[in-house]
């Protein structure tokens, strides 16, 4: 397996929840310029397009200013070339599920097990709109190297299908590199070409303006970020 990118063409595809989750969640780097730290990921190669997968956030009454945000930061990152988004969707459950206490055992009360009804919100769409466009780029030879910044094992055989079958260089970027309780997905490791971290430094360097503009006018970093 090579440790380094090839110098050549180059398209990034970012799994925008995993990066988020991953790297940004928490932090101050949650205005990050995608094109920049992709070129800083990528010294030596031609970065011609990034493309952005993500869905919209609901509105919650928990964090109602969430979806606002996303929507200012998704319109920043429209004013830069280079970078393209598609979107996925979420599908929101009710989840009935037995409560556990801080050391991991199921809660009873006079011998019967204590239950919660849970919202949970998932994803839906963005790995496979990503897996597609790989592939699809790939076919029509749109780059030499491609850069998939995940750590989702779900895009291993997207990934070992344009290596493999194709010839092309696939390298995997690992958002969860930081996370002492996360490790990198040994199915990726096995089909990408190379491999790179994320890393905090390199978050920190590539934030976007904090004030920018489109046709619509100026765009402001959200406070809380």
């Amino acid at each position: 397996m090579s440790t380094t990118a090839d110098a050549r063409r180059t398209w990034v595809y970012i799994d925008g929840f995993n990066l988020f989750y991953g790297s940004l969640k928490g932090t101050q780097y949650r205005w990050l310029d995608i094109a920049a730290f992709s070129r800083l990921l990528l010294p030596k190669n031609s970065v011609e397009r990034v493309k952005y997968f993500t869905a919209r956030v609901a509105v919650r009454g928990s964090n109602p200013q969430a979806a606002a945000r996303q929507r200012t930061y998704l319109r920043a990152l429209a004013t830069l070339p280079e970078v393209e988004t598609y979107y996925g969707h979420y599908l929101s459950h009710v989840h009935t599920l037995p409560l556990a206490s801080a050391t991991g055992d199921v809660i009873t009360r006079n011998g019967r097990t204590e239950f919660a009804r849970v919202l949970r919100d998932e994803e839906k769409g963005s790995d496979v709109n990503l897996a597609s466009h790989l592939l699809h780029d790939a076919h029509l030879d749109r780059f030499d190297v491609a850069v998939v910044i995940t750590n989702d094992s779900d895009l291993v055989t997207p990934i070992d299908l344009v290596t493999r079958d194709l010839g092309l260089v696939v390298g995997v970027v690992n958002p969860h590199a930081e996370n002492p309780r996360s490790r990198q997905s040994v199915q990726l490791r096995q089909v990408a070409s190379f491999l790179k971290p994320v890393r905090a430094a390199a978050l920190r360097k590539c934030q976007l303006p904090a004030t920018l503009a489109d046709r619509d006018g100026p765009i402001h970093k959200p406070r809380t970020w």
